[in-house]
């Protein structure tokens, strides 16, 4: 009940008018109305954004191509492909490696042919200098050994590429390549000796070119008529003569030594005689055109020397027999045991076999198992042991 009476008062006290004070109503009613404030013009209605303009599409990136360089090698792309293999750009050819696609450079082998690349890749051609050694590479690159022309000029590469200076033995032929590598024709100096060589490069032997004689080494013989000397040795032979007034006899030196080793052979049980010794022009003169009247000249060449170009003249040789005479000077000797002791001994008193067997060729002269040079022993021994002919040890062939 209590709760119904509060809210009925509360009701009434709404309702109640409420009474201003007499003085705050007396000014109320005196005070002018406030002139109504003008309406404010409307803002204008702001411009509507313009719309931005969309964003234009992003490009596709472009395929790679051509040259590219990454990770400190050089590439060629083909629409974003590595290429590999022999490429072409420009002129100018290039080799990338089949696994990596990398730029090659230097040596590089392909389809069983070497190419070379300079340090920017680019294929060789014609000479190439690399590692102190000259090569040849064809129009094709590849790499050329054997014979190869080039500005009218033949060279020659080993099997290795490399250009071939010097002598060249092949096919049987002794060929010369000069300092510059190519091929020597004509007349040319090599070791301070002069050769000849043929339009084909082969080298002249043994014949004669104009009146010039080339010997079987090939090397210019200059033919002499007075005392030829050859490392302190007089050398007489087919191109080495002497003049019509040279020698008056034996010389002592060596009819001594002939006579120690004569001894020292006889304690052996060996007899030795002197068949021939010291011969004048004169009397090699005769001597000559009375074999060449009996065997014709060729073939009196082969074992008796033209007048003048006898080592008898000398003084320095001698033709031994042994016990028979009948043997003396002719092929008979060859297989006695005075012709045996004297080869294997003779080196040791100074002689030496002066046209020794299979030596024609060099020597001029047939095999004469009787006739012995003097050089001294010293020298003697030396050729002895090299077993060559006194021509080959002093170098004339």
């Amino acid at each position: 009940m209590k709760k119904f009476m509060l809210t009925i008062g509360l009701i009434l006290l709404c309702l109640t008018p409420i009474y201003l004070h007499s003085d705050q109503a007396e000014a109320a009613e005196s005070a002018e109305p406030a002139e109504p404030a003008e309406p404010a013009e409307p803002a204008e209605p702001a411009e509507p954004a313009e719309p931005a303009e969309p964003a234009e599409p992003a490009e596709p990136a472009e395929p790679k191509s051509g040259w590219k360089f990454e990770e400190n090698d050089w590439y060629y792309y083909i629409n974003n492909n590595k290429a590999t293999g022999w490429i072409l750009t420009g002129s100018t050819w290039y080799y990338l490696q089949p696994e990596t696609g990398i730029m090659s450079t230097g040596w590089v082998r392909n389809n069983h042919k070497w190419y070379f690349l300079d340090k920017h890749g680019a294929m060789k051609t014609g000479w190439i200098y690399t590692s102190n050694k000259w090569y040849y590479l064809s129009h094709h690159g590849d790499m050329q050994t054997g014979w190869a022309l080039d500005n009218n000029k033949w060279y020659f590469l080993n099997p290795s590429g490399e250009m071939k200076i010097g002598w060249l033995y092949q096919g049987g032929k002794w060929y010369y390549l000069k300092p510059y590598g190519d091929m020597a024709v004509g007349w040319f100096v090599a070791n301070n000796k002069y050769y000849y060589t043929y339009p084909s490069g082969i080298m002249a032997a043994n014949t004669k070119i104009g009146n010039y004689y080339v010997g079987y080494s090939g090397q210019w013989i200059q033919d002499t008529t007075t005392p030829y000397y050859l490392q302190g040795v007089l050398l007489v032979n087919k191109h080495h003569g002497l003049p019509s007034n040279y020698g008056t006899g034996e010389n002592p030196q060596a009819r001594s030594a002939y006579e120690q080793m004569k001894s020292a052979a006889a304690k052996q049980g060996y007899t030795l005689n002197i068949a021939s010794g010291y011969r004048s022009f004169e009397y090699q003169k005769g001597l000559y055109w009375r074999y060449v009247n009996l065997y014709g000249q060729a073939e009196a060449n082969r074992f008796s020397a033209y007048p003048g170009y006898s080592e008898h003249q000398t003084g320095l040789a001698f033709d031994i027999g042994g016990r028979n005479s009948s043997t003396w000077v002719n092929e008979g000797f060859d297989n006695t045991p005075e012709a045996k002791w004297l080869a294997k001994n003779a080196h040791q008193y100074g002689f030496i076999l002066r046209y020794p067997p299979g030596k024609e060729h060099i020597t001029g002269y047939m095999y004469e198992s009787w006739h012995f040079r003097y050089l001294g022993v010293n020298l003697a021994t030396k050729v002895y042991n090299s077993g060559l002919t006194l021509e080959e040890y002093l170098g004339e062939f």
